[in-house]
């Protein structure tokens, strides 16, 4: 395995502090978590919820999921069949990938990418095949994606809400998508941590939403990003049922469980009017005092992907 360089999250934390400067270089809030969660945690820890959880998750943690789904997507979720949690969305992308990635398998990644994408790919043996995003509105060019396509394509990585650039794909995205991988066995990993945060009136859609692709896809997401506790490094994954036993085949023997006193405490969030859907408005007003601060300088912002 070649070695790996350190991460560009390191690296610009690490300036951002020599230079006394705000850092933009990492997902993570700067203000407090909502104080329920604190009061879940420690109830979980007065009720026993302190040693090893079951190895697909806290079966409550997964019935609440299925639930929140059900209201935001209308889809109805098994969660012993769909449902596994993780410690944390990139752990979850490197795990899925791991349950099918043989060596010399090409998986495809459009680029700018979340950097761990390329170094799991790398580590576990595979060949990354960069497709570039176009450059002036980061939109999919997909006669690329076509024409990178060979007998060893593996699988996709696709990101919407996009990572680092806000874009989201289209309909016509996911019908392109679909013709692509019919009649072949390309799996599809989607990245859709950020899926409360759309702007602009945006919705997002979720590969659940279509049977055809959600048949052959990982859909992976982050509680870090959901409710703002990224410390607590919880994500989870959804899959169909034969893919889920291939994730919990590989979780078993990489991580095995995540701790049983956060899930309680995510899980009891879930079940009180925790106002995800708010979360959309609350960032866009941040978006739009960057914005109005940056007018000054050069830069081309378009705010509407």
């Amino acid at each position: 395995m070649a070695e790996q360089k350190v991460t560009i999250f390191t690296e610009m934390s690490a300036l951002a502090t020599a230079e006394n400067a705000i850092n933009l270089s990492q997902g993570f809030p700067d203000f407090e978590l909502d104080k329920k969660l604190g009061d879940f945690l420690m109830e979980g820890f007065q009720t026993g919820f302190n040693q090893y959880a079951p190895m697909a998750g806290l079966q409550l943690l997964r019935q609440n999921i299925a639930n929140t789904i059900h209201k935001k997507y209308n889809l109805q979720l098994s969660d012993e069949k769909n449902i596994t949690i993780t410690p944390g969305a990139s752990y979850a992308i490197y795990t899925a990938l791991a349950s099918f990635l043989q060596p010399n398998d090409e998986v495809m990644i459009l680029e700018p990418a979340y950097d761990s994408y390329a170094p799991n790919i790398n580590s576990l043996g595979g060949k990354v095949v960069r497709v570039p995003l176009n450059p002036r509105n980061f939109s999919v060019d997909w006669q690329k994606i076509k024409d990178a396509i060979t007998t060893k394509t593996k699988a996709i990585i696709i990101n919407s809400p996009h990572n680092p650039t806000g874009t989201i794909w289209l309909a016509d995205d996911y019908e392109q998508l679909k013709q692509i991988v019919a009649d072949t066995d390309i799996k599809i990993i989607s990245d859709e941590v950020y899926e409360y945060l759309t702007f602009d009136h945006r919705r997002h859609y979720s590969l659940m939403q279509d049977e055809e692709l959600f048949a052959r896809t990982y859909v992976i997401f982050s509680f870090g990003k959901m409710i703002q506790a990224t410390g607590w490094k919880i994500g989870y994954v959804i899959a169909p049922e034969n893919l889920t036993k291939d994730f919990r085949n590989a979780h078993q023997y990489i991580g095995f469980s995540v701790n049983s006193i956060g899930q309680y405490a995510i899980a009891k969030y879930l079940e009180t009017d925790h106002n995800l859907n708010t979360l959309g408005s609350f960032f866009e007003k941040k978006r739009d005092l960057m914005i109005a601060e940056f007018a000054g300088l050069p830069f081309e912002m378009p705010i509407k992907s």
